[in-house]
């Protein structure tokens, strides 16, 4: 009997010192270093902490695509500034073509256009758009002159429309450049006469064509390039004191690079 209250007791104090135990922190020590052990029932009594996020969760996925395609495209706009130079017109000034008033053609079939500014027995030397050749004159085939590129602005005879009273006289119509170079300032010009051989009353009008911005800053929509067509309407009052027979017509205009 006193064996099996011996035992019951052991077993009391067992239980006790189980439990007091499982209250206390737990280390555990290692022979090569000192480090401590947490006990996973402790780490699970952590609570997380949710500080403010370092970027702003409240913009949406769309605005996030949109700031990123902005972003894209300010980077190839600076990237194609530095691609492209930027050429003013005072640049342009200083660039200097050579007119073409000779057409060389080689034996070969090779076409050269240019300004001959020198030539002996031998060779000439051409002023062309690119420099100065030296070309053997037993390498030429031919060499032929080149008209001067101009303009020329003609009358659509076929839309030319009047309307004649006795107080007025109104003209239209259009104009065609068919020559190699752009006609600049095409002005309308209308010659009203009467019987004798000065004209009695003289007006104009500047066509309606293409607009074209000049090395001085001036902008004008008077020109025409090669091929173009412009209008053109006027209207003339006259005075009671003339007695218009007849009128004439023509047209004046400038060529400017």
């Amino acid at each position: 009997m006193k064996y099996f209250i011996n035992i019951i007791l052991f077993l009391s104090i067992l239980l006790i010192s189980t439990g007091c135990a499982g209250k206390k922190e737990i280390k555990i020590e290692n022979e090569d270093s000192n480090v401590e052990v947490i006990p996973e029932k402790i780490i699970k009594e952590i609570k997380h902490v949710n500080h403010n996020p370092f970027y702003p969760l409240k913009d949406k996925i769309e605005d996030l695509e949109f700031k990123i395609n902005e972003l894209n495209a300010q980077i190839l706009e600076y990237e194609s500034s530095l691609i492209a130079p930027s050429i003013n017109s005072e640049i342009l000034k200083l660039v200097k073509t050579p007119k073409i008033e000779h057409e060389i053609i080689i034996n070969n079939g090779t076409i050269i256009q240019g300004k001959i500014i020198q030539e002996n027995s031998d060779y000439l030397i051409i002023q062309t758009r690119i420099g100065q050749l030296k070309i053997e004159k037993s390498q030429i085939s031919s060499i032929k002159e080149m008209e001067p590129l101009k303009a020329n602005i003609i009358f659509n005879e076929m839309t030319i429309e009047e309307k004649i009273s006795k107080t007025n006289l109104k003209f239209s119509g259009s104009l065609v450049n068919n020559g190699s170079r752009r006609g600049d300032f095409i002005r309308v010009i209308y010659y009203l006469w009467e019987n004798d051989t000065s004209p009695a009353l003289v007006d104009s009008i500047f066509i309606s064509g293409n607009t074209v911005k000049f090395d001085n800053g001036v902008i004008s929509d008077t020109s025409l390039d090669p091929g173009d067509t412009g209008n053109f309407s006027i209207s003339i009052n006259l005075p009671d004191t003339l007695n218009i027979s007849y009128w004439t017509k023509e047209i004046k205009y400038d060529m400017f690079e």
